[in-house]
This record gives C-alpha cells, sequence and structure tokens, in this order.
C-alpha cells in the first residue's frame, strides 16, 4: 500500500504543491500549535519542497513521527490532544486533500461554516473562523427572527475527531461519491499516523482535518437536508431550527441516526433546546457579553471600554473566556497594549488562552511603536516555566512572541537552557524545544558556532530547522558554511528547503 501511496504522490504536478505551499503558509502560523518557521522555507524554495516532498514518499517515509500536544479546554478543567506532525507530512496531508477535492463543495448541503471552502484546488484554503463564526451567527440571527422557527436543537459529536478513524473517512467518502483511490491514499496515511504516534483518529490541528470533517459531516447534512430542516453547523457544533409545529424530537432523531450511519455518536451532555419564543434561541447562537461589545470598537476612538470589558471579566470567579478573547483579540486588532496589564496579572489568562493572547503579544513584538511595551523579562519568564503539560501550549506560544522581539543575552541564555534540557526529553514537548531553539537563534546570546553545534547535537527536523534558518539570516557564504550544509544535508535530506537558503 506504501508503494502505491508514493505513486500517487508521484503525480503531483510542481505548481500544485507550490500552491499548496502558498495557501497552508498563513494557517500554518496561526493555529493552535504553529509551525516554527510558519513554512517560509517551503514558500520561499517550493522546487526544494517539492522534492523533499517526493523523496519522502519514494523512499516510503510519509508519515515520519508524529505526537500528541496538550491545549487546555477554556473554563474547563480538561485538555486537548493536538497532533504534530511533521510539516512536510502535513503538506503532503494537505496535498491528497488538494487531490481528493476536486470541484466536491464542503457543505452542499447545508450552511457548513466550519470548513467552507474560500476557493477550491490547487492551493485549496478554508474561511478564517472568526469570518466564518461570523456568517455563521448572522444567518442563525436571520432564521430566528424570520417567523418560521419555534424552536433550535443545538447538538454536536462525541469527542468528534478522536472518533473519526480511517475507516469511518473512508465509509463517508465513498459513499458520497468520491473517488475511491485518492480516499484510498488518504485513509492510508490516516492510518499508519497512528501507527507513528499520532493520536487516534483524524488529526486536530492539520486545515486539511477540517475538510476531511465536514465532508464526513456531509452525511448529517444530506440527511438534515432531505428532512426539511435548516441547519447550520461549525466544524462538529450543529444548529437545528425546527419549524413551528414541527417535533422536536424527530429532528434530533433524524441527526442521531445519521451519525450513527457513519458511526459516529451524538454527545448527549451538549444536547441543548431552546426556545424561539423567550429568546433562549438567540442567547444560544450569540454571546451577549460579546454581541454587546461589538457595539462599540468600531465606533469608539478610544479603548477604554474594551480595558472595562476585560477587568470585569477577569475580577469574575468564573470569566467568560470567549468573552476575554473578544477583548484580547479586539486589542490585537488595534495593536493597543492596553490588555498587557492584566495578562501580566493574570498568570490564568496565557494559560487558558494561549494563542491568542500569543498572538497579541506577537503582534505588539513585530509593531516597532509597541515592541518596548512588551516585558521582555515577563515574557521569557512564561518561555521557561514549567506547569507540565497544562502549560506546555503558553510556553509555545511565548517562545513565538519572543523571537520577534530580540531579547536580551542574559534571557536568551534561558531559553538555551530550555534546547539543551532537551536531551530525552518526551515527543510532546519537542514543539517547545523547537520554538525556544528558534526564540534563542534572534537573541542577543545568539552566536553561529553554537547554532551549528546545537543543529548537529538535537536531531529532531523541527529543531534544526529554526537554527539553520537563523544561520541562513545571519551568516555571509563561505567554506564553513557549505561544509556545515553538507553535514545537515547527509544527517537529513528533508532539510533541503531550509538549507538552500544557505547557499
Amino acid at each position: 500500500m506504501q508503494q502505491d501511496r508514493s505513486l500517487h504522490c508521484s503525480a503531483q504536478p510542481r505548481d500544485a504543491v507550490a500552491a499548496n505551499v502558498q495557501a497552508g503558509q498563513e494557517y500554518s502560523r496561526l493555529r493552535d500549535l504553529p509551525d516554527v518557521l510558519g513554512w517560509k522555507d517551503f514558500v520561499a524554495h517550493p522546487d526544494a519542497t517539492f522534492d523533499a516532498l517526493h523523496r519522502r514518499a519514494s523512499e516510503g517515509r510519509v508519515p515520519g513521527a508524529a505526537c500528541g500536544f496538550p491545549l487546555p479546554k477554556p473554563g474547563k478543567d480538561e485538555l486537548r490532544r493536538l497532533t504534530h506532525l511533521h510539516p512536510l507530512d502535513d503538506l503532503q496531508m494537505r496535498m491528497l486533500v488538494d487531490q481528493m477535492l476536486g470541484g466536491t463543495p464542503v457543505g452542499a448541503h447545508c450552511h457548513a461554516f466550519g470548513a467552507r471552502l474560500v476557493n477550491g484546488p490547487p492551493g485549496w484554503r478554508i474561511e478564517p473562523s472568526n469570518r466564518a463564526w461570523r456568517y455563521l451567527r448572522d444567518v442563525a440571527s436571520s432564521h430566528i427572527a424570520s417567523g418560521h422557527y419555534s424552536m433550535l436543537v443545538k447538538c454536536d459529536v462525541r469527542r468528534c475527531y478522536p472518533s473519526i478513524t480511517a475507516e469511518i473517512v473512508e465509509r463517508a467518502l465513498v459513499w458520497q461519491g468520491l473517488d475511491s483511490k485518492q480516499v484510498g491514499s488518504l485513509v492510508e496515511m490516516l492510518r499508519e499516523l497512528v501507527l507513528v504516534g499520532a493520536p487516534s483518529g483524524l488529526p486536530i490541528g492539520p486545515d486539511a482535518s477540517a475538510v476531511i470533517a465536514g465532508l464526513v459531516l456531509g452525511v448529517v447534512d444530506r440527511a438534515l437536508a432531505e428532512a426539511g430542516l435548516a441547519h447550520l453547523r461549525y466544524s462538529d457544533d450543529s444548529f437545528i431550527f425546527v419549524p413551528i409545529g414541527a417535533s422536536v424530537a424527530h429532528a434530533y432523531d433524524v441527526y442521531c441516526q445519521a451519525l450513527d450511519s457513519i458511526g459516529l455518536e451524538p454527545n448527549s451532555g451538549k444536547h441543548e433546546e431552546h426556545s424561539v419564543a423567550d429568546g433562549s434561541a438567540w442567547s444560544a447562537v450569540q454571546d451577549p457579553t460579546v454581541s454587546a461589545l461589538q457595539c462599540y470598537p468600531a465606533l469608539v476612538g478610544d479603548d477604554r471600554h474594551l480595558e472595562v470589558a476585560l477587568d470585569e471579566e477577569l475580577s469574575r470567579d468564573q470569566p467568560n473566556w470567549t468573552a476575554v478573547s473578544f477583548c484580547v483579540g479586539s486589542l490585537r486588532y488595534r495593536r493597543s497594549p492596553c490588555a498587557l496589564p492584566r495578562i501580566y496579572d493574570c498568570p490564568a489568562v496565557l494559560l487558558t488562552l494561549p494563542r491568542q493572547v500569543g498572538r497579541y503579544l506577537t503582534e505588539l513584538s513585530e509593531h516597532r511603536p509597541t515592541r518596548h511595551e512588551v516585558d521582555q523579562d515577563w515574557l521569557v519568564e512564561q518561555a521557561t516555566a514549567d506547569r507540565g503539560d497544562v502549560g506546555l501550549a503558553a510556553q509555545l506560544h511565548a517562545c513565538e512572541a519572543a523571537s520577534r522581539v530580540r531579547v536580551g543575552k542574559a534571557n536568551g541564555q534561558r531559553l538555551e537552557e530550555i534546547v539543551v534540557a532537551s536531551s530525552g526529553c518526551a515527543a510532546h514537548q519537542v514543539p517547545v524545544r523547537a520554538a525556544a531553539a528558534h526564540a534563542w537563534a534572534q537573541s542577543r546570546a545568539y552566536r553561529q558556532s553554537r547554532a551549528e553545534d546545537l543543529a548537529q547535537e538535537f536531531g529532531h527536523y523541527s529543531m534544526r530547522r529554526g537554527l539553520i534558518d537563523a544561520i541562513a539570516t545571519k551568516s555571509q557564504g563561505s567554506r564553513r558554511i557549505r561544509s556545515f550544509r553538507q553535514k545537515m544535508w547527509s544527517a537529513d535530506h528533508d532539510l533541503e528547503p531550509v538549507l538552500e537558503g544557505l547557499r
């Protein structure tokens, strides 16, 4: 089966690979588990990326090692398990979806927003999550105001991504008419990802997974549409609008039976029924706090109302983390440092919303007028603090922000300690070590000879990639660099795209 997939991969044209690298670059930096270089080496050297991708396939190295990575669930004492893939496997998975999609629309039988395609292949893109949620809320509000519906049924899939096994993907996609050979190539990769260390089911994190899940849940979309039920969906969160006089129980039965037909189960703990008449249906799709705040940011010239709202939420025993995320995101958009004191004083904000706070810190760090506002000592403290699995995502995103500010020598040395401590570390800690290596390489503690030693000492692809990128950025061509390049090429041919920068 491995040979079949490598032959299938070899048919991928260079322009399709280049298109998918361009399309995937932005998402690779914005995800909960960002790529250490944001695919910039892939974008800069698409031919080398093509060669590396197909070399891996022809040598039977797809996929490589994978592992789970913990991410806290806001407001809950739970951890999600993201999947950390080799970046070339991430791209390969994207390419398999690209080939499989063809002209197939995602969510053709309903307003499916979680994996809505902005454009199709080659180089497909999905709607950004904030925009997709806004569209869903607008359409849902329109349904509620129409006077045609009496109830809203809100439901989702029990352990959605972990439950979508390779067998379920194959059954659902072939049943919906997708090419069985192309589906088979994807299914084989999903099976082998589990064998090399990925959590069971569909990988959480890659943008390709969102499209695959959308196609699988298309079975549910079709069933609800055929039953005459208006239905909106974001990822696995479904909103079913029950017409006046119709049975709520019947609507939910249609949903459950559709899931059962492909081997999935509803999450009974999240089954909610909301009346349109008493306003609870509106509250189910529109967070009241966020809706109130949205009345002001575009109209008011200062950030005071966002500061006050943030203070109010963080003073509660149980903050509304959706509202906190909205405030931080709005202040990031404005490049306002007003949230910094609240983030410094309340450690739970970074721990609970690592991606949102990380993007906020990174935005301020990249923007010259606000860079000095970021406390480098605090940032490196968060990047190096060992809080166990619950704090790994916070460490990762703090390292990402630290790589943008060029921290001082002492703080750079603290980051280096994280890098050298990685010998023998658990697999799920490697993304943090790689981000720390990249941040150290941008610090005032950076030394080229030390970077070369670290790249040769630590064999993980992501760590080497970040260090080599720094060497390529800071060094001039020399015999020593050519020798280092040859050593890295001999150690790992997958490094070809980033090694191109050393020429």
